[in-house]
């Protein structure tokens, strides 16, 4: 008897493993919820939540400067801090399409997305998919079309934002980095608001506040900055946050 109850809990385990394996193991939202990096995913989300007086649906796009710099799982996290609220139905949308990313973190076949959508080739239903996460859903990429900005500037987009509001409580858009391809710009003033990602010691100043410039212009409403790349001495200055009202 005791034999099987140590291979029941030996086959238990390792079935966990194998669940684990099905989401990235940077997604600390998932793997290690209770760490320090989720808690400063949380208070990122506390601080947007108190910015969002009225609590209703809002739509956020994140986007940083240059590749590499951690906005993809910035997002996802994010996401997953939103998800984790009672009563909450999140939606991550993959804008990048030329890298896109978040189907892969979330171990998710290629499939339909916002392409297939905007271009009447799928319908709403068919791109949205259920993820691994409770309370979070996700519109993959799909495939890249010729004209990606000319596609995100058209009233389609405004069209499925609108609709997206009223399924969801918070809608967040990966975007592809703003000092290399002018998507965020383009998306930035159709959004309630723009969490910008930094990585320290690796982007310049200069290139972060052209960036952060452009995307004020256009209209874009900065949110804040999410700092990444921290040591563990500077925990304390991981983020920083710019107030709007809502």
């Amino acid at each position: 008897m005791f034999g099987r109850r140590k291979l029941d809990a030996l086959q238990a385990e390792q079935a966990l493993i194998i669940i684990d394996d099905t989401v990235d193991p940077h997604v600390v939202m998932y793997h290690q919820p209770r760490g320090l990096l989720a808690e400063q995913y949380r208070a990122l989300r506390t601080n947007i939540q108190a910015l969002n007086r009225e609590n209703v649906s809002r739509t956020i796009l994140i986007t940083s400067s240059l590749k590499g710099e951690g906005k993809s799982l910035t997002t996802l996290n994010l996401a997953a801090a939103f998800a984790e609220l009672e009563h909450s139905r999140i939606c991550l949308v993959d804008c990048d399409w030329r890298a896109p990313s978040l189907h892969d973190r979330l171990t998710m076949e290629p499939d339909l997305g916002l392409s297939e959508l905007l271009t009447d080739r799928a319908t709403l239903d068919e791109v949205i998919r259920p993820t691994q996460l409770r309370n979070l859903s996700l519109i993959q990429a799909g495939e890249e079309p010729e004209n990606p900005s000319d596609l995100l500037g058209s009233e389609r987009v405004s069209d499925l934002i609108s609709v997206l509001k009223e399924r969801f409580n918070y809608i967040l858009f990966d975007t592809p980095p703003a000092a290399t391809f002018t998507d965020a710009s383009i998306l930035a003033p159709r959004v309630d608001g723009v969490v910008f990602v930094v990585r320290l010691e690796t982007t310049h100043r200069k290139i972060v506040s052209e960036c952060l410039q452009r995307l004020e212009t256009v209209g874009g409403v900065l949110l804040g900055c999410h700092l990444t790349g921290a040591r563990a001495a500077q925990s304390d200055i991981k983020q920083y946050y710019y107030s709007y009202e809502s």
